[in-house]
């Protein structure tokens, strides 16, 4: 089975020799090449392909940046039901640990509709409490 390549813009499916987006004309390399890889892996939070999403998600835990924090929540709300992806967005939240990451944490262990994110949001606050 080939690979399947996506705009890195607009996820679009293109082929693996594709320079320029034939939907969003991107230059691919250019974008590759001077785009912040933060900035990519957070863009990418937004791909179709759940692989894809999770893949920018363990980057991103890995990273801590402060600026994922809003996206990782918006994933975790987008996804309510895709339990991996919102327990590793949570993971990621604890890594960056701030202020936001934690209120946002205790938002989703009280409102989202999953109760096993729910739980899992709510052990990750214990944590934080006992660190």
């Amino acid at each position: 089975m080939a690979a399947t390549f996506f705009c890195p813009q607009c996820f679009t499916k293109v082929a693996e020799t594709t320079e320029i987006c034939p939907h969003c004309h991107t230059d691919i390399k250019q974008y590759l090449h001077h785009v912040p890889y933060v900035t990519r892996l957070i863009h990418a939070l937004g791909h179709p392909e759940s692989e894809a999403r999770m893949s920018a998600t363990i980057a991103l835990a890995g990273l801590a940046p402060p600026e994922a924090v809003k996206p990782l929540l918006d994933l975790i709300a987008q996804w309510p039901s895709d339990v991996v992806q919102g327990t590793q967005a949570i993971d990621a939240l604890m890594q960056i640990n701030t202020k936001e990451a934690w209120q946002g944490i205790d938002t989703i262990s009280k409102t989202h509709p999953s109760t096993v994110i729910r739980h899992v949001a709510e052990r990750a606050l214990s944590r934080l409490l006992e660190g």
